[in-house]
């Protein structure tokens, strides 16, 4: 029976319609990158906040899952609107949402995979990208290395890559166009946080690069040429403005629920109460963009690695025992694509 990935999150890794083009997810681009037998089911949606979609959301998805699935649970870039008291979720309810996702899932059979937030196009004057999302991916980060479960800095990475691609050029990869660039918009749409058909699959990449970098998808799982072909160079935009990213962000609904009360569970990684049933790499983005360099130079090397907190090694410590994708082996992949990467130079 194959597996599924099922991604849970916001407006950024959720899927679009060609109604909503040019934006897409990076959710939705997973799936080209698979050749074994592993399925791709998107749950992200938007204006998802981890208070909105475990009281919402959750249940359903929990109730399709099989023992061996991979669910990436990729919150933030909503929890952290402070400025809008129906979303904000505060950092320590955030943590303990987080905790919550990990623990029910684990006591399933799923592994659980946190992924921070994508990076907005935001930056600096003097150059350097500006983290937009606050406290959330250290906090996100902390909640991984507390529990040992898997975790894929996405925040960390793609402000990597957009250091490298530079802001004349980073807003190809955005949902973000000119007066009369698109027939959908005429009037132009500035849009800092969500993602056109390229950066999503883009991002896509570095997420499922971290999938194989934690011993999570195997060589047999992933297209490895797709992975490895060197992305292309964005164009240099003839204008482009990125002042006040906040007020560029775009939600489809006004939405928010009160604060769920939560107490932090005893133990780590502790078996939850069953909940409510509905009817009852970057390592490859290395090599990509030091060869985008090399034939460019413009560009340099983006730096390879994926935060595990520890990995499979840390989860089977942590929860008790090993979940699916780990060999007995402490802390090595079963059949991963690592090695195969990494005997690439990658």
């Amino acid at each position: 029976m194959n597996r599924t990935i099922f991604v849970l999150g916001d407006s950024v890794p959720a899927p679009r319609t060609d109604e909503e083009a040019p934006m897409a997810g990076w959710g939705q681009k997973i799936e080209g990158l698979l050749t074994g037998p592993v399925d791709v089911a998107n749950y992200a949606r938007s204006a998802m906040t981890t208070r909105k979609y475990f009281t919402e959301r959750f249940p359903a998805m929990l109730n399709r899952m099989k023992r061996g699935d991979i669910v990436l649970i990729g919150f933030g870039g909503v929890d952290h609107m402070i400025s809008n008291g129906m979303r904000y979720v505060p950092v320590p309810e955030y943590q303990e949402l987080l905790r919550l996702f990990a623990r029910y899932i684990h006591a399933e059979g799923g592994v659980p995979v946190l992924v921070t937030p994508c990076a907005r196009y935001a930056f600096a004057p003097t150059g350097e990208v500006v983290n937009t999302r606050g406290e959330y991916p250290r906090a996100m980060l902390e909640v991984a290395a507390e529990l040992g479960a898997p975790v894929i800095d996405l925040t960390g990475r793609t402000m990597e890559l957009w250091a490298q691609i530079g802001p004349t050029r980073l807003r190809q990869y955005f949902a973000w166009v000119d007066a009369g660039e698109h027939p959908l918009h005429p009037d132009g749409q500035i849009d800092s946080s969500h993602l056109n058909h390229e950066g999503a699959a883009q991002v896509a990449r570095v997420v499922v690069s971290g999938l194989c970098e934690l011993g999570i998808l195997d060589q047999a799982d992933v297209d490895v040429t797709a992975l490895m072909t060197p992305p292309v160079l964005p164009p240099v935009s003839t204008e482009f403005t990125i002042q006040s990213p906040e007020a560029a962000l775009h939600y489809a609904q006004p939405v928010g629920e009160p604060a769920l009360p939560v107490g932090r569970a005893g133990g780590v990684m502790s078996a939850p109460p069953r909940p409510p049933r509905s009817g009852t790499s970057p390592s490859t983005m290395t090599m990509a963009w030091s060869t985008v360099r090399s034939q460019t130079g413009e560009v340099s090397g983006v730096r390879g690695g994926v935060s595990s907190a520890g990995a499979c090694s840390a989860v089977s410590a942590a929860m008790g025992d090993r979940p699916p994708g780990c060999s007995s082996e402490r802390g090595a992949p079963a059949r991963s694509c690592r090695g195969m990467l990494r005997s690439r130079g990658v």
